[in-house]
């Protein structure tokens, strides 16, 4: 490297160590990424599902539009804090620099600081923020809608399941292994239901702490807006849990 090349990044001692250094970066990157797509769609999210041949089409819709409302907005948040980092790189050339990005395009930390800061980078005003946080939220709650519909759905088609394989049982109709065949889809359902719901929940966090950092970076800004939709939010889910509940029967645990 030159006498001009080395005035102009001092800190960086070669190309290859810088190469090497970014070479590192981008595999962290790449595996954050990851981690926050795992935290995207949860453990129980099963991802392709609605493509199996044997659902019926209540449950085709339940795991159609249950993929919907969990195809979060977090994968862009997530990229916004890489982008940081490596903006970071490219203008500072060191890995003071690339935290210095990092920092900008994470704020705190946290799904809910990278979902700011990609909002920050979209939109210069504060109320232009304010507005896209508004309208990511209220259309969570549009899909929250369909997926309780499509809940609601396979929960009656289940119940009627259920209650007919028990009396199919008991009058000796069918027989013990075509019996746990129908409960195990029934249990199948609720399961899946459930882990629904609780990825539902982790993005209800996500909002709900987001507005209060944003709040506290703009204190004095009306959010009642904004809270409205997330206290709906709040609402939805809690239905959900209660439509989940009523798939009750001593069989299923």
């Amino acid at each position: 490297m030159s006498r001009r090349g080395t005035a102009r990044f001092p800190i960086c001692r070669s190309l290859g160590d810088e190469m090497t250094f970014i070479k590192r970066f981008f595999v962290m990157a790449v595996a954050a990424v990851f981690l926050v797509g795992c935290q995207t769609t949860g453990s129980g999210s099963y991802l392709g599902a609605s493509d199996e041949p044997d659902m019926s089409p209540a449950e085709r819709t339940m795991h159609e539009r249950s993929e919907a409302f969990n195809r979060t907005i977090w994968e862009g948040a997530a990229m916004g804090a890489v982008g940081g980092a490596i903006m970071g790189i490219l203008i500072g050339r060191d890995a003071k620099s690339a935290a210095i990005g990092a920092a900008a395009g994470a704020l705190a930390g946290g799904l809910a600081g990278n979902y700011l800061a990609n909002k920050q980078q979209q939109y210069a005003h504060k109320e232009q923020q304010l507005d896209a946080m508004i309208a990511d939220v209220h259309t969570k709650n549009v899909q929250a809608k369909q997926m309780v519909s499509a809940l609601e759905d396979v929960v009656a088609e289940d119940r009627k399941r259920l209650a007919l394989a028990n009396k199919q049982y008991e009058d000796g109709l069918i027989k013990k292994a075509e019996y746990d065949r129908e409960i195990k889809d029934v249990k199948d359902n609720r399961a899946y239901i459930d882990s629904q719901i609780a990825d539902a929940r982790k993005q209800h966090k996500v909002f709900k702490d987001a507005g209060n950092e944003f709040q506290k970076a703009n204190p004095g800004t009306d959010m009642k807006k904004y809270d409205s939709e997330v206290e709906e939010l709040g609402r939805r889910i809690d239905y959900m849990a209660k439509v989940s509940d009523e798939i009750s029967d001593p069989s299923l645990g």
